[in-house]
C-alpha cells in the first residue's frame, strides 16, 4: 500500500508511522521534491486541508484519507472523491476533553473563579455565592460518543443522573434520546455539555429558543465547536440570565497566527463566563497519542477491518 503522509511530525512520530507502517510505502509530502509524483498515494494521513485540497485531483488511486483531528467540519467534501473513504481521530484524546468539560462544570458549580477574585481583593466571603451541590443533579450530554460517554461515567461518580443525546436514542445513560427529542428535555437539566460534532444538523443547535428552555440557572459547557450554539443568541441569555452560566472552550472567531483573539460579543466580560482557549485536548503527549490512534486506523483499513471514526459526508453536505 502507497501512503502519502502529510505535516511535520517529530522524530519520535515518524518512528510511530514507520514502525506501523514497515510493510507499506511510506512517503512524507515534506521530503517530496517539486517534480515528485504522488499519482501512487492510496491512503492520505494529513493534517491542513488546506495543503492537500490543491493535490487531490492529482491523486487517481487515493481510497482512504485520516485525518489527524476530531472536527471534521473545516474540510470541503464536495471537492472530496466519493468513493473515497474518510475517518477521523474522534476519541483519540476523548480523555483530557472530557475531564476538561468535567472541570469547568465543577469550576463553575462551585463558584471558583468568582470565590478566588474576592478573596484577591481582601473580601472572605464564604456563603455569597453558594456552590451547587452536584449528588443528585440532572446533566445532559448533548453529542455521546466517546468523550460523551467519559462525561456521563465522571458524573455518575458524583451521583448526577445522565442524560444522553445521540443518533440512536439508546445509551448506558439515566434517559436517552435523539435530537429530535433535545427540546424535551432541556428544562429538567442543571447542566448541559456539547460533545457533539459540527455538522448540517447540528449548526445553530442552540439558539434562542433552545436557551429559553433552560433553567436560569443552568450551567452550559461547549467543548465541541463554537458554531453549535449561535454566538449573538449565547451571550444576549448570559447578560439577560445572571444565574446562567457557561464554561467555552471552543469559539466561533479564530484569530490568524500572531494576531489578537476576540469575538463580535465580549464574553470574557461578563462573571458568568468561564472561557479557555480552545486546548481541552492539550496534554502532555496529546500529538503522539494521536499519530498512534490515526496510525493503527489506516492499518485497520489496509487489513480490511472496520475504520473507526468513518465520516458520514453527507451530514457536512448542504
Amino acid at each position: 500500500m502507497n501512503i502519502l503522509i502529510e505535516g511535520t511530525y517529530s522524530e519520535e512520530e515518524r518512528e510511530v508511522f514507520d514502525h506501523t507502517f514497515s510493510r507499506h510505502n511510506v512517503t512524507y509530502l515534506d521530503d517530496v521534491t517539486p517534480e515528485g509524483d504522488m499519482g501512487d498515494a492510496q491512503v492520505l494521513i494529513f493534517r491542513s486541508w488546506r495543503t492537500v485540497a490543491p493535490l487531490l485531483s492529482s491523486m487517481k488511486r487515493l481510497e482512504f484519507m485520516q485525518y489527524l483531528f476530531a472536527g471534521v467540519d473545516r474540510l470541503d467534501f464536495s471537492s472530496i472523491p466519493s468513493h473515497i473513504t474518510v475517518a477521523s481521530c474522534s476519541g483519540s484524546n476523548a480523555t483530557p476533553v472530557a475531564e476538561h468539560a468535567f472541570a469547568m462544570l465543577l469550576a463553575l458549580s462551585k463558584h471558583i473563579k468568582e470565590h478566588h477574585e474576592s478573596l484577591s481583593k481582601g473580601v472572605f466571603s464564604q456563603q455569597s455565592p453558594l456552590a451547587a451541590e452536584l449528588a443528585g443533579k440532572r446533566i445532559g450530554i448533548i453529542g455521546y460518543g466517546e468523550i460523551g460517554a467519559r462525561i456521563g461515567r465522571y458524573a455518575r461518580a458524583f451521583e448526577m443522573e445522565v442524560y444522553a443525546v445521540n443518533s440512536t436514542g439508546t445509551s448506558d445513560a439515566d434517559i436517552t434520546v435523539t435530537l429530535g427529542g433535545l427540546h424535551g428535555i432541556l428544562h429538567d437539566l442543571d447542566f448541559i455539555v456539547l460533545s457533539i460534532p459540527l455538522t448540517v444538523h447540528t449548526r445553530g443547535l442552540i439558539d434562542a429558543k433552545a436557551l429559553s428552555m433552560m433553567q436560569d440557572d443552568a450551567t452550559l459547557i461547549n467543548v465541541s465547536r463554537g458554531e453549535i450554539i449561535v454566538e449573538g443568541d449565547l451571550y444576549e441569555h448570559l447578560v439577560s440570565h445572571p444565574d446562567f452560566s457557561a464554561g467555552l472552550d471552543v469559539w466561533w472567531h479564530y484569530p490568524h497566527k500572531g494576531a489578537r483573539w476576540e469575538q463580535a460579543h465580549p464574553f470574557l466580560e461578563l462573571p458568568n463566563v468561564l472561557a479557555t482557549p480552545h486546548n481541552a485536548a492539550m496534554v502532555e503527549g496529546w500529538r503522539l497519542r494521536t499519530v498512534r490512534y490515526c496510525s493503527e486506523n489506516v492499518l485497520r483499513y489496509i487489513e480490511g477491518k472496520e475504520v473507526k471514526n468513518k465520516v458520514r459526508k453527507e451530514d457536512y453536505l448542504m
